[in-house]
């Protein structure tokens, strides 16, 4: 697996061998808000620890000019809590034009689409990052406990309660 089409967004696996995906990762590791909120972004992008969909980190990469504008990490998922946890980050240079709210989107509802088991996905947003907050809102995450923010899938009956540890 190299690529993942969304609809809009591919997930792309880190090519050591491609010298955009070096240069886009060095600018990732120098910008200083990412690096407060995401300890180990290099090791999670360039170590694949399988050919799978959930436990591995992709670049995010616009469909139509296949620029690179950030990075996602899929969670395993959680058998326990039937559910994802995602962490992902928008390139300085391109925030603030809607990217956040479109990758967690297309992530989102491809995660639901593809794996019935998977009853939500989760995000764990730092109280003081009003922007992320705001993304996660915006994209149909609601504040669950403490810093988590959860998405349902939309396929589950009203009345259904996550397990949280």
């Amino acid at each position: 697996m190299e690529k993942i089409a969304l609809e809009n967004l591919d997930l792309v696996v880190f090519d050591k061998n491609n010298l955009e995906h070096i240069r886009f990762l060095k600018s990732l590791t120098k910008d200083k808000t990412i690096l407060a909120r995401f300890q180990g972004i290099a090791k999670n992008l360039l170590h694949r620890y399988d050919n799978s969909f959930f436990g591995n980190s992709f670049f995010v990469s616009c469909r139509n000019t296949e620029k690179l504008i950030g990075f996602v990490n899929v969670g395993n998922y959680n058998i326990e809590e039937q559910c994802v946890y995602l962490r992902y980050a928008i390139d300085i240079n391109v925030r603030g034009q809607g990217y956040g709210k479109l990758l967690l989107n297309e992530v989102t509802n491809f995660i639901f689409s593809n794996y019935d088991n998977v009853k939500t996905t989760r995000l764990k947003i730092a109280s003081d990052n009003k922007e992320s907050i705001g993304t996660a809102n915006s994209s149909g995450y609601k504040w669950y406990k403490y810093d988590f923010y959860i998405a349902y899938n939309p396929n589950l009956s009203n009345d259904y309660e996550p397990y949280f540890r």
